[in-house]
């Protein structure tokens, strides 16, 4: 895992890739959220110039080495439906997080569940390539051993909220 190159992420149908400024209808779409711009950098009902700003935000992750933020993006339309990310801020105390929102008018698709799979396995695939590679073995086996429980709150949660907060 190199933290200054952003992977585009096959995700079953979904990608997992960087967001662009063609994603401004998602972003907008959750800042309507009651939930989401309360957990999130997401701003509440947004202006196009904070939604900007959140893009930006987003690019600069891997700059200041805090995490990986992806797009979740549709397969074919390249249409970004939700947000992913690995948060790497506590990385030096061996925890990081990953956090997720799915959009309000795409919920119910398992796209989360799909989403969460794809980091999952990308952070088996990098876990030994890595100078967090201790970290991401932590996080890799905590995800394996949560992995069906994990699914079942991404479904949940997507269900019902469209977003989800787990840490290892």
């Amino acid at each position: 895992m190199d933290p200054l190159i952003q992977p585009v992420i096959d995700a079953c149908g979904y990608r997992l890739r960087p967001f662009n400024e063609g994603d401004a209808p998602v972003i907008q779409d959750a800042s309507s959220d009651p939930l989401i711009p309360l957990i999130t950098t997401v701003p509440r009902n947004g202006t196009r110039k904070e939604i900007s700003e959140f893009i930006e935000r987003q690019h600069h992750r891997l700059i200041e080495r805090s995490g990986y933020s992806f797009a979740i993006a549709d397969a074919v339309s390249d249409q970004a439906l939700g947000q992913i990310g690995l948060w790497l801020k506590n990385s030096n105390h061996g925890r990081a997080s990953i956090g997720y929102w799915v959009g309000p008018s795409h919920r119910n698709r398992g796209i989360a569940s799909a989403a969460l799979e794809a980091i999952s396995q990308w952070v088996a695939r990098t876990a030994g390539h890595s100078s967090r590679g201790t970290l991401c073995r932590a996080l890799e086996r905590r995800l394996m051993e949560n992995s069906r429980e994990l699914r079942l709150h991404a479904r949940r949660s997507a269900a019902r909220l469209g977003r989800n907060w787990w840490s290892a």
